[in-house]
Formats: C-alpha cells, sequence, structure tokens
C-alpha cells in the first residue's frame, strides 16, 4: 500500500475523536453505576452485620444506676470504707505429700553401666 492508500483508509480524524468521547462517556456511565452498586452493597453489609452482632437486649436491672447520665454526674456519692476482714481458714499448699512415718523403708541403689 502507498502512503496516499493508507491516508483515505484511515477515517476522519473527527469522526474517531467522536467515537472516542462516545466510548468514554459509556465507561463513565458504566463506572458511576458501578460506584453506586458498590456504595449499596457496602451500605447492606454494614447492616447486617450490625444485625447480627448487635446486643440481643439492652434491659437493665432496676437496681442498677444508670450510666452516663448528667444527673449523677452532679450528685455526690457517698463510699463506704473497706473494713479489714479477717481469713478464717488457711489454703492447703500443693505438692507431693512425703508417705506415712510407720511404712517401712527400704532404700535400694541402682548401678549404671558406663557405655
Amino acid at each position: 500500500m502507498t502512503m496516499k492508500q493508507e491516508l483515505n483508509s484511515i477515517e476522519n480524524p473527527q469522526e474517531i475523536i467522536i467515537k472516542q468521547a462516545q466510548e468514554n462517556s459509556s465507561q463513565k456511565e458504566q463506572i458511576q453505576t458501578l460506584l453506586a452498586q458498590n456504595k449499596y452493597m457496602q451500605e447492606r453489609i454494614d447492616q447486617l452485620t450490625r444485625m447480627l452482632f448487635k446486643s440481643k437486649s439492652e434491659k437493665f436491672n432496676s437496681n442498677q444506676p444508670h450510666l452516663f447520665t448528667v444527673e449523677d454526674s452532679q450528685e455526690n456519692i457517698e463510699v463506704e470504707e473497706d473494713k479489714e476482714i479477717e481469713i478464717a481458714f488457711k489454703r492447703k499448699k500443693g505438692g507431693r505429700t512425703s508417705p506415712p512415718k510407720d511404712l517401712p523403708r527400704k532404700r535400694v541403689e541402682q548401678k549404671h553401666k558406663i557405655l
């Protein structure tokens, strides 16, 4: 092929630019669609994770004071001092106990052979 034939077979540069612009715009639309789907799926995963791991009930004992309230922080709370308690028992210590003294004892020595 000669140069003239190659130039004639090539499309008009304006047509090429128009085609590329159309492809770019369709790709941008596709990217926007995929980003929206990704955002929706991430929100759904977060929602399901919260449902799975949230606390099952938030019931409190009526005797338990509510934490983190403004009213409680302003009140003066009386604290009882710890009283000393005398311990009346002793723990048994672990370890091997010796056999009773009345059992007969016999000493046996082992001889080792050196190889």
